[in-house]
């Protein structure tokens, strides 16, 4: 009597609560996730496979905390923290939670509690991380709260996530990924958000066996998935987010040697054939340290530059320089006439003079 009042202490009530199974036995039977129940015991009837369900869920609080730590050699701990669902205290103020939407909406609360890991070979020592059996616990739980957020009016998989933490392995597969025969069996590990291998005190989602014997994830590319044709929910969008982080690095690798094209930067020539003709064209955008001498006797370019400098300014019109072309022809012309009317003067002046004429 005294061992009991001292665990009263120390152990609260709900350690030891139960819930009910809730599915047909055709919810059991179409699941994913339970119809090993019927398959591994062929011989029981529908009636003696629910009556087993409902004896799988018996302490439905201690088995979710011995499920994920007990016996986990890796993450070993002395106690065990759960989060168990009840009726909104008088005394707690939901609005200054950070999950009001969901108490106000579900009309409940969560209260975490603390139990000891010592209690689970006490009481169900069958049910230990990483066995068949915590396997089996853990998808009839999971179903059953999963159809009671339906029931609820439920929809949305990230928003039950919130509402039950540790069974985020187990949500509904979306149907971008189920229609995809390639991607449709991965584990819910690669596109699940929040279902993770870890600390059990951190990490509050349950990780069956076949999850952690899955091994690395495939790199599955969502850009085959027509996205524009997609309802992103809350939830949706995470998937994606996931899968693309497993998509990116084999993109990545894809990509590592790109095939060069029109708009790629060019290798530079590491060694390239000098010019042996100089530019005969200055740099426009040159600034030389000091101005050139007028006066000054520049070396004169062996090769006159052919192309014309398309910045000067010609200081007269084209049409100005033909136009005085055609006068100074004119000007020379009448220069020589001249002289030579001027020379015969002078000879038929000198034969007269000299009376030869």
């Amino acid at each position: 009597m005294l061992y009991y009042i001292i665990m009263s202490n120390y152990i609260d009530a709900l350690t030891f609560s139960s819930m009910k199974n809730k599915l047909s036995y055709n919810d059991i039977q179409t699941s994913e996730h339970t119809n090993k129940l019927i398959t591994n015991n062929p011989s029981l009837t529908n009636t003696q496979t629910l009556q087993l369900a409902n004896n799988i869920l018996n302490y439905t609080t201690l088995k979710r905390g011995c499920a994920r730590y007990a016996n986990n050699t890796k993450y070993p701990h002395t106690n065990m923290t759960v989060d168990v669902k009840i009726p909104i205290p008088s005394n707690v103020d939901i609005t200054q939670t950070n999950d009001y939407d969901l108490y106000q909406k579900y009309n409940y609360y969560t209260k975490t509690i603390e139990i000891p890991v010592s209690l689970c070979t006490q009481y169900v020592p069958n049910i230990q991380f990483n066995t068949a059996d915590a396997d089996m616990f853990y998808a009839l739980y999971c179903e059953n709260v999963k159809q009671q957020f339906k029931n609820m009016g439920g929809t949305d998989m990230g928003e039950f996530i919130r509402y039950c933490p540790d069974c985020a392995c187990y949500i509904d597969v979306p149907d971008f990924i189920k229609s995809d025969a390639q991607y449709s069996s991965i584990s819910p590990k690669c596109w699940a958000p929040n279902c993770q291998v870890g600390d059990p005190q951190f990490t509050n989602s349950y990780v069956s066996s076949s999850i952690l014997n899955y091994g690395d994830c495939p790199s599955v590319c969502i850009n085959k998935v027509d996205i524009n044709s997609l309802v992103i929910t809350g939830n949706n969008d995470k998937i994606i987010s996931k899968l693309n982080n497993n998509c990116s690095s084999s993109s990545n690798t894809s990509n590592s040697n790109p095939t060069p094209n029109s708009n790629s930067n060019p290798t530079p020539n590491p060694n390239p054939i000098p010019n042996p003709i100089p530019n005969p064209i200055p740099n426009p955008n040159s600034n030389p340290t000091s101005n050139p001498n007028p006066n000054s006797n520049p070396i004169p370019n062996p090769i006159p530059n052919p192309i014309p400098n398309p910045n000067s300014t010609p200081s007269t019109p084209p049409n100005q320089t033909s136009s005085q072309s055609t006068n100074s022809s004119s000007i020379h012309s009448f220069e020589i006439y001249g002289t030579i009317i001027i020379v015969l003067i002078i000879i038929i002046f000198l034969l007269y003079f000299y009376n030869i004429i």
